[in-house]
C-alpha cells in the first residue's frame, strides 16, 4: 500500500537497555513528489515474537527520490532483539509536485566539522525568486560510518529577502557516543512567501571578532539602516578554515535594534579546541516574529 516509501536500517543508539530507546533509521521517498507529513511506527520484538514495545513518529517532509533519517523514542518492557517499521500516510499526508518556490531556495556551502563529539557549522542559502519566503522547513540528517543515521535536525527556518544570501547554524550538535560521523544531507522545504513594508534587509553585521577561549564567542555589531526600530530578529554566526570551509557556527538572538541606530552582540559557540577562524561572517535575519516600528 504505501509503495513510495521504505523505511528500514533500525539502529538503538543506548548503550544500555534502560526501558527508553532512542531509535533512528532511515525513510526512502521513490516516487519523484516531496511527501509531507509521514508518519513511522517502530515495533520492537524479543526472541520469540512477542511485542515488547515501540514508539512513533512524524517525519516533516520527504523531497522526491530522496532519503531521509528520522529518530523515534522508544519504550520497552525488555530490550527488544528486532525493530521493524511501519512507515503510512496519515490524514495530514500531502504530495507536493516541485514548485518555482523549491527551486527559488539554493544551497550555496555547507559544512559540519567535527571536534571530539560536537559537531559545528553550517550552510549558505540563497533566495534567487521575486517574492521573501518568510518559512521554511529544513531537515538535516547526520550519517555514521555504516549508514546508519546519527541523529536528524529539523527546524523552521527564518525569512529570507528576495535576492538574499545567508548564513544559518543551529549551534552545536552533539553526537551519541556509538557513533562514527561520516557525512551529513541537508533539504529544505518553502513553506510560504510574504513580502513585509521592506523589500530587502537594512541589518547588517560588522566587526566580528573571535575570542578563544574553552567556550569560545564571537563579538559582533549590527546596525539598521531603517527609520523604525526592528526586534526579535536573531543572527547567524559561520567560522571558516583557511580553505574556505565552514568549520563552527552559532546564533544569538539580538535585542531590539534602533532606527538608525545599532547593537552589540555575543554568540557562544561550542570548542574547537587550538583551532582559530580564519574568516567569519555574521547574518542579520527577520524571524516570523520580528516587529518593525513597535
Amino acid at each position: 500500500k504505501m509503495r513510495e516509501f521504505q523505511a528500514h536500517l533500525p539502529r538503538v543508539l543506548n548503550s544500555e537497555f534502560s526501558g527508553v530507546s532512542k531509535i533512528t533509521g532511515i525513510l526512502s521517498n521513490s516516487s519523484p513528489d516531496t511527501i509531507i507529513d509521514i508518519r513511522v511506527d517502530a515495533v520492537g520484538y524479543n526472541s520469540t515474537g512477542e511485542i515488547v514495545g515501540g514508539g512513533l513518529t512524524t517525519i516533516t517532509f520527504i523531497p522526491g527520490n530522496k532519503q531521509v533519517g528520522f529518530k523515534i523514542t522508544g519504550y520497552f518492557k525488555e530490550e527488544p532483539t528486532s525493530i521493524i517499521f511501519f512507515p503510512r500516510k496519515t490524514y495530514l499526508t500531502t504530495m507536493n509536485a516541485n514548485t518555482e518556490l523549491d527551486q527559488n531556495l539554493i544551497v550555496v556551502d555547507s559544512n559540519y566539522a567535527l571536534f571530539d563529539s560536537t559537531l559545528g557549522g553550517g550552510y549558505i542559502i540563497s533566495n534567487n525568486g521575486n517574492q521573501a519566503i518568510c518559512r521554511f522547513d529544513t531537515y538535516l540528517t547526520i550519517y555514521d560510518q555504516d549508514g546508519t543515521t546519527c541523529e536528524v535536525l529539523t527546524s523552521e527556518g527564518n525569512h529570507i529577502f528576495s535576492g538574499e544570501t545567508t548564513g544559518i547554524s543551529s549551534g552545536p550538535i552533539f553526537l551519541p557516543p556509538a557513533c562514527n560521523y561520516r557525512d551529513f544531507e541537508l533539504f529544505f522545504f518553502p513553506l510560504e512567501t510574504n513580502n513585509l513594508e521592506l523589500f530587502n534587509n537594512p541589518l547588517k553585521a560588522e566587526n566580528a571578532t573571535y575570542i578563544s577561549s574553552a567556550n569560545p564567542m564571537v563579538t559582533l555589531n549590527i546596525s539598521n539602516s531603517y527609520s523604525k526600530s526592528i526586534s526579535e530578529t536573531i543572527v547567524y554566526v559561520l567560522l571558516f578554515n583557511e580553505a574556505g570551509e565552514i568549520i563552527n557556527g552559532g546564533f544569538a538572538f539580538p535585542d531590539p535594534i534602533p532606527g538608525n541606530g545599532s547593537v552589540d552582540v555575543e554568540v557562544y559557540l561550542s570548542p574547537m579546541g587550538e583551532e582559530e577562524p580564519a574568516d567569519i561572517e555574521a547574518y542579520p535575519v527577520f524571524t516570523t516574529w520580528t516587529s518593525i516600528g513597535d
